[in-house]
């Protein structure tokens, strides 16, 4: 590294590119990287245009190693994008010499959640919002995503920027995001996004992950070992309900703010990206007294026996229960001011059940006794 150059990769069915070309190639470009001495800008700028443009080129530094130094890939895998290299030692053959990230910033967490292929809808996204303090680097934070039943992960993003005057970060395929997914990448059907505070490369591999690691999860799949390796267990996932909004996108969004790592804070709804949650709201709620009989195989032992659920169950399985007869996107969020009790082996809710909707509070009501449930002994009904 002597002066302005540029090191670039090249794929093409026709050959290296020729010596006898006219201009910098770029046909079949895959990656590059430009780099030049202090001084030099000027005689690198024509490189940096073609091969990396809108960036700032990479500045050769004798002082910042002893001794030998190359630029080395750290931080993340984007093609062309100079950002993603620094000085450290060579080491040919071998992992990069990467230096360990800064400590990550406190009270950042995944706000809300988007999958590109959560509905047909015309303005369905894949996007991740963060929320934390306004104006909070990011910088060692790593946005990594996984796809359910397959090893590895499928996106390792490191975080550039700062949050915004109100605490939000925007990131994925989406107008205004703060910053984009890498080529191809995108958040899947059925998986997990994961805020990772290491390297890329532990990020990225997804293997070794700690408690210590995992700043914020989101789990959407019931593959047990993704659950396992994000140390959450099977019913700490939350799934995206398309029933609780009507003719709309659907996002996974927080509404309790902001214990990491928290299933019971997620329900499905709307997106607002970069705007507040849509959550369940008093203004949709329903004083219900409803008489509710266990279906049989479900998270019973002996079905038509609910006692063992009212007596030191969160309401998270409440919740889950509830949801088996409505299907609307109940979760333990929408029962925080409800009674529950068991009245000869049926499951009594009483009291203030909170929606999202008028769509979704419907939704709710047509759960209630019309079917014929009543507070009897199923055995004997």
């Amino acid at each position: 590294m002597n002066g302005p150059d540029a090191v670039a990769l090249y794929r093409s069915a026709f050959g290296p590119p020729s010596a006898s070309q006219r201009g910098i190639p770029t046909q079949g470009l895959l990656d590059a990287v430009v780099y030049r001495l202090r001084g030099s800008d000027k005689d690198a700028q024509e490189l940096s245009d073609v091969l990396t443009p809108g960036q700032l080129t990479l500045l050769e530094d004798p002082e910042v190693q002893p001794g030998d130094e190359a630029l080395s890939r750290c931080n993340g895998l984007l093609p062309a994008d100079l950002s993603a290299f620094v000085v450290a030692p060579p080491t040919p053959l071998r992992e990069n010499s990467c230096p360990r990230p800064p400590p990550p910033p406190e009270g950042v967490v995944i706000s809300e959640v988007g999958g590109a292929r959560w509905t047909n809808h015309s303005q369905q996204r894949g996007f991740v919002e963060l929320l934390g303090p306004p104006l909070t680097s990011l910088q060692g934070l790593v946005l990594t995503v996984f796809e359910e039943y397959r090893a590895g992960t499928t996106m390792a993003l490191p975080l550039t920027g700062i949050t915004d005057h109100n605490g939000f970060y925007l990131i994925g395929n989406i107008t205004g995001a703060d910053q984009v997914f890498p080529k191809g990448a995108t958040i899947p059907a059925n998986g997990a996004v994961v805020l990772c505070s290491d390297t890329v490369t532990v990020c990225r591999a997804g293997t070794t992950l700690t408690n210590s690691t995992l700043r914020d999860t989101l789990v959407f799949s019931d593959d047990l070992r993704l659950l396992i390796k994000l140390s959450a267990t099977r019913g700490q996932q939350v799934m995206p309900v398309l029933r609780s909004v009507e003719d709309s996108p659907v996002s996974l969004s927080r509404c309790s703010c902001c214990e990491a790592r928290s299933p019971s804070s997620w329900t499905s709804s709307s997106p607002t990206p970069r705007l507040t949650n849509i959550c369940p709201s008093p203004a949709f709620s329903s004083d219900l007294d409803l008489c509710l009989a266990p279906l049989s195989g479900d998270w019973q032992e002996h079905p038509g026996n609910c006692s063992g659920l009212v007596q030191g169950h969160s309401e998270m399985d409440v919740a889950g229960y509830l949801e088996e007869r409505c299907h609307c996107g109940i979760s333990a969020l929408y029962l925080q001011v409800a009674n529950f009790s068991c009245v000869a082996g049926w499951l009594h809710v009483l009291g203030n059940i909170q929606a999202l909707s008028d769509h979704q509070r419907a939704l709710i009501l047509q759960t209630s006794p019309t079917q014929g449930d009543t507070c009897t002994d199923p055995a004997t009904d």
